[in-house]
């Protein structure tokens, strides 16, 4: 009887198997061999093999293919996320902001000589500070100051250009160099920009379209670098009015990406390449897709 058991349960087991590749196939989700798979290798292979255990690893492992829910508290302590935090640090510059450590936030002088030398996260946070430097009397920005240094005083001040151009410059080198999240601090830039025109300028409409434009530019550029990564912010990239903004924008942007090319090619790089995020992005927008609030 425990013999007909067993073959039985098995046989349920190997459909609820292709089942579920099939499914997984379809979606077109499969990241995975499917013998590889760690779930499914336990069904498959239990890690005992005295047959009076198999079936009860094989109740265990199964029950954990139908995730109908999964708490956040458990999703966000995925060890996978500590891979994908690592990925966006070497790719973007820093995943969270409080990484920025006091070796970075420094003056001036330290950071322009730990840049022009070529590191790049030095290139990052000169542009984040400069672009701070525009409107406040202070260098360091509050944005990534570490929690170990003591608060930053400081006080408004006229919009000055010329530093939000030098915070442009290093930004741009620091995305050339592969810490791409600098062609999204370039479009902050130009909504700073924007911002202050409207306030203080508001007759120069202009420059106040403009400035919109170009920060919608290098907001689609820096998405363009990894569309897969950035799926769902593509999806909800502003809609342009007019057909004459929509011309103005094509133009303008055609302009920046040809330009971002030859800068690319400049530096031995193909200047079209795609950044694919690690395959713990995907795993997690799937076990993403059954979160649920914690109890």
């Amino acid at each position: 009887m425990k013999i007909i058991i067993i073959f039985t349960f098995g046989v349920i087991v190997y459909f609820l198997f292709n089942v579920f590749i099939d499914t997984e196939n379809q979606s077109g989700l499969m990241t995975k061999e499917p013998e590889t798979s760690g779930i499914i290798t336990e069904v498959l292979y239990p890690s005992n093999p005295d047959k009076s255990t198999v079936v009860e690893e094989n109740k265990a492992a199964i029950a954990r293919l139908d995730i109908n829910c999964v708490k956040a508290n458990e999703f966000y302590q995925n060890p996978k996320h500590l891979v994908l935090n690592a990925w966006d640090v070497n790719n973007f510059g820093f995943a969270n902001i409080n990484e920025v450590t006091s070796y970075y936030y420094s003056n001036e002088e330290d950071l322009v000589h730990a840049a022009e030398v070529g590191d790049e996260r030095a290139m990052l946070i000169l542009g984040v500070n400069y672009r701070w430097y525009t409107t406040m009397t202070s260098f360091q920005s509050v944005l990534i100051r570490p929690t170990e240094l003591p608060r930053v005083k400081y006080q408004t001040k006229p919009y000055d250009r010329s530093i939000m151009e030098k915070s442009r410059y290093w930004l741009k080198q620091a995305a050339l160099n592969n810490l791409l999240s600098g062609l999204g601090e370039i479009s902050i830039s130009y909504d700073r920009e924007k911002e202050y025109l409207e306030k203080y300028s508001p007759e120069n409409i202009e420059s106040i379209q403009k400035a919109r434009l170009m920060s919608l530019a290098f907001k689609k550029l820096f998405y363009a670098q990894s569309p897969e990564y950035f799926a769902s912010s593509i999806q909800f990239l502003p809609k342009l009015e007019t057909k004459q903004d929509q011309e103005l924008f094509d133009k303008l942007f055609s302009a920046t990406k040809v330009l971002w090319t030859e800068q690319r090619k400049a530096l031995g790089y193909l200047g079209n390449e795609v950044l694919r995020p690690p395959v713990e992005f995907f795993e997690l927008r799937k076990i993403q897709e059954h979160l649920c609030v914690d109890d």
